[in-house]
């Protein structure tokens, strides 16, 4: 009798026993580059064992943003694998608390896509703005002065803007603490984070690699500008200044490991000269290999040809939460500073102003040095501040009134056009004339003057920094 054979039952796949997010989770790609890794070469977070990276440096890299929400994800993802596929994870920054969070939410039908459904956060919201974050970034990769920095993006992320149906929405404490607390107002109310396939399309979960593009994002975009990105999109220079970077202000000063020595100057802010009594102008010693010789020259100095450079110091831990307006005067302010980052180049639109984000409101104490390793002190520094203020910023403000007052009287046209080369001649000659050691050393010898005769005998032997 012939053996009857019952068909081959198909043994299902793993991942068909597993919830669609852990299969998700599994396409293993790292958080920092986005790039896929393999099964046996990988680096995993031992914590909440979602998060994966290709080498140990990514993995250092991302350690202090996924600290942040390693198990509060964790947690969110291994309690609710049966929630039904209609709930996707997203990025919330809420106003207040300081800590970025995922959050289960369902989307509905909006004007032109899909957008959060705002009954599933806890407070009354409206929704106000929209960014798309990843079509700023890939400007920020099609900019030839910068070069390519977000070349794995693979799919959008965009942030919507939420602000509060009942009251007023206030500057946002979470996006103030991952900008070192250094983020402008305008950053108002609650911002959720949505990942999507293609812009207006299916909707993902969002993963940690969106909160760290939308973390680059905060760093480049700038709505005072009304442009996407800033003038000087995601510059190097914002890391190498450590203006977002969170640390100690001593541990900053003490950074190389280099035991030559070299002096510099900080200058004070208005939070360090009140509540702890420094000088304005204090000369310190930091190490030869200091990262801040690592920074480019300010506009200014590059003109003067004196090789100065301002590396940007962490606000002090006793007034950094006061700067919300609970004294009377902001602890950032640094006059001297923002005088000293005026944008001279003649070829710039923003000719005699300075970067409204870096260098207005939120400045904080700054360290001066020589990026040639040589010395510099504190008159030398002094005089430099007093001089932008002093000379350059009244005869670029005297140029720049010259220049509108020409423009309305000639009109705006082909004649205006025509002359644009003539107004770059003569911001040139002013910079010339202005920013050079023959306008320079005379007005150091008359502030030196001064101040001897006002009593500060420190200033006796100063020499200018042209002279060493």
């Amino acid at each position: 009798m012939a053996e009857t054979r019952l068909p081959l039952r198909s043994h299902p796949k793993i991942e068909d026993t597993k919830h669609p997010l852990q299969i998700e989770l599994a396409k293993l790609r790292c958080i920092v580059c986005n790039l896929k890794v393999t099964r046996t070469k990988h680096v995993k977070c031992q914590s909440c064992a979602y998060a994966y990276y290709c080498s140990e440096e990514h993995m250092k890299e991302d350690l202090s943003i996924h600290n942040m929400t390693c198990k509060q994800f964790a947690t969110l993802i291994d309690s609710n694998l049966n929630l039904s596929p209609k709930y996707k994870l997203v990025i919330v920054l809420p106003e207040g608390g300081g800590i970025p969070y995922f959050h289960w939410v369902t989307f509905k039908s909006g004007r032109s896509h899909r957008v959060p459904n705002l009954e599933d956060l806890s407070d009354p919201f409206y929704m106000s703005k929209q960014y798309n974050i990843t079509q700023v970034l890939r400007k920020v990769n099609a900019s030839t002065r910068f070069g390519a920095r977000f070349t794995t993006i693979d799919h959008e992320v965009v942030m919507h803007n939420l602000r509060h149906t009942i009251r007023e929405s206030y500057p946002s404490a979470t996006i103030d603490a991952l900008m070192n607390y250094r983020a402008p107002n305008y950053w108002r109310g609650c911002q959720v984070i949505v990942s999507e396939f293609d812009f207006g399309t299916k909707i993902q979960n969002a993963t940690h690699h969106d909160l760290r593009l939308a973390i680059a994002f905060l760093h480049t975009y700038d709505c005072s500008l009304m442009r996407q990105p800033r003038n000087e999109p995601y510059d190097l220079e914002f890391t190498k200044r450590g203006l977002y970077t969170r640390t100690d202000y001593h541990k900053v000063l003490n950074e190389g490991k280099s035991t030559a020595k070299v002096k510099a100057v900080i200058i004070h802010s208005l939070g360090d000269r009140r509540m702890f009594g420094q000088d304005h102008f204090k000369a310190v010693e930091i190490s030869r290999d200091h990262p801040a010789f690592q920074v480019n020259c300010t506009k200014i100095s590059a003109a003067m040809s004196l090789p100065i450079v301002t590396f940007t110091l962490p606000a002090h831990a006793d007034w950094r939460k006061h700067h919300k307006g609970t004294i009377l005067y902001n602890p950032y302010e640094n006059e001297s500073a923002t005088n000293m980052h005026l944008d001279i180049s003649a070829v710039d639109d923003s000719w005699g102003s300075v970067n409204a984000r870096e260098w207005c409101g939120k400045v904080g104490s700054i360290l001066v040095v020589r990026k040639n390793g040589e010395d510099i002190t504190a008159q030398q520094v002094e005089a430099l501040a007093e001089f932008c203020n002093m000379a350059v910023q009244p005869r670029v403000k005297v140029h720049l009134k010259m220049e509108r007052e020409w423009k309305e009287r000639k009109g705006v046209g082909t004649a205006w056009e025509l002359t644009r080369v003539h107004k770059r001649r003569a911001r040139q000659n002013v910079i010339e004339k202005v920013l050079c050691q023959k306008a320079f050393d005379p007005f150091f010898d008359h502030l030196k003057r001064q101040k001897i005769k006002d009593g500060y005998l420190d200033w006796i032997p100063a020499v200018s920094p042209y002279l060493g």
